[in-house]
Formats: C-alpha cells, sequence, structure tokens
C-alpha cells in the first residue's frame, strides 16, 4: 500500500512581460514584500502562506500586448480590513476593479480586478471569523 505524503501549496508562477510592473504593484496595493532582490527576470515575494513568483515569460511568447485575456486563473487575498475602503483605494490608483458582490450561503464578500498586465485578482473580506 502507497504512503499518503502531505503537500502544500509553495509557490504560484505567473509569467509575465514585466516583472518589476507587476512586483511594484502587489508591493504598493497588497503591501507584498520581496523575498530576496526584485528582478526583471525572476522575483519572489511573500504572500503569506504561500508565495508569489514573476517569471519574465520568453520572446516567443510575448506578444507585445501585455494584457491577458480570457485568463483562468485568480489569486485571492484575504482582507482583514474594510472592503469596501480596499476598493475605494484601488480605485482612487487606477486599479480596475469591478463591484463589492456577496452570494447567498457565503460568509464572505469580494471583489474582483485586474493588475497591470489583466491577472484577475480577488480580494475578500469575511464577514464573521471563518467557520462561525
Amino acid at each position: 500500500m502507497q504512503k499518503n505524503h502531505a503537500v502544500r501549496l509553495e509557490k504560484i508562477i505567473l509569467f509575465c512581460a514585466d516583472v518589476l510592473r507587476l512586483v511594484g504593484f502587489y508591493q504598493k496595493h497588497f503591501d507584498l514584500k520581496v523575498i530576496g532582490s526584485a528582478d526583471e527576470n525572476w522575483t519572489v515575494m511573500d504572500a503569506g502562506g504561500t508565495s508569489l513568483a514573476f517569471h519574465k515569460m520568453g520572446a516567443e511568447y510575448d506578444t507585445g500586448d501585455s494584457r491577458k485575456e480570457n485568463s483562468n486563473v485568480k489569486i485571492v487575498f484575504e482582507l482583514d480590513s474594510d472592503l469596501k475602503i480596499f476598493r475605494e483605494n484601488l480605485i482612487k490608483n487606477n486599479v480596475e476593479v469591478g463591484p463589492v458582490k456577496q452570494f447567498p450561503g457565503v460568509p464572505y464578500q469580494v471583489c474582483d480586478g485586474h493588475d497591470p498586465e489583466g491577472n484577475v485578482f480577488q480580494v475578500i473580506q469575511y464577514l464573521n471569523e471563518p467557520g462561525t
């Protein structure tokens, strides 16, 4: 019988056209910290329980348009402060964000947005402590 092995998510890597632009965005708006040093080809940021890494895409994949369309990935951040105020600050800084939404039976509010390269992010705020 094969043993089950515990695994955990170590890192999410986003391929991008401009690593330093995304690093600056996530530092400014989400207060993520660079692990090591920032580099135009590869940078890792501390995202709480995991890492978010940016990897410069190869020239063969660079179409000249860094905006992603129809991305099937969403990076979700949990917020410990007021989501509506956080959203307003993003809007004041010209970040593309949608409305705050809440769905029936879900104990949190959400707001989706896009980073400068079109990667989708979501910010959630629990209305009560998770599990209560």
